[in-house]
């Protein structure tokens, strides 16, 4: 289990978005993840996150199948 999670909200981020995702892979802890939690974003939003998630083991992510509101 890594020591350190970053949850990522998004919605409608794409732009973005990976330069969140960078941030936290870039921070001096190796063992971080990066949990990106994308409520159903109708931009590129989901295209981008899956890009991240195949390029790095360490960026989970996770869609809801429709708006679930504020967090």
């Amino acid at each position: 289990m890594p020591a350190v999670t970053a949850v990522l909200p998004t919605w409608n981020r794409a732009a973005l978005l990976e330069r969140a995702v960078r941030s936290v892979l870039a921070q001096t802890h190796r063992e971080a993840i990066a949990l990106v939690c994308d409520n159903a974003s109708p931009d590129d939003t989901p295209a981008v996150l899956a890009r991240l998630a195949a390029a790095d083991p360490r960026v989970v992510a996770h869609r809801h199948a429709r708006n679930e509101g504020a967090y």
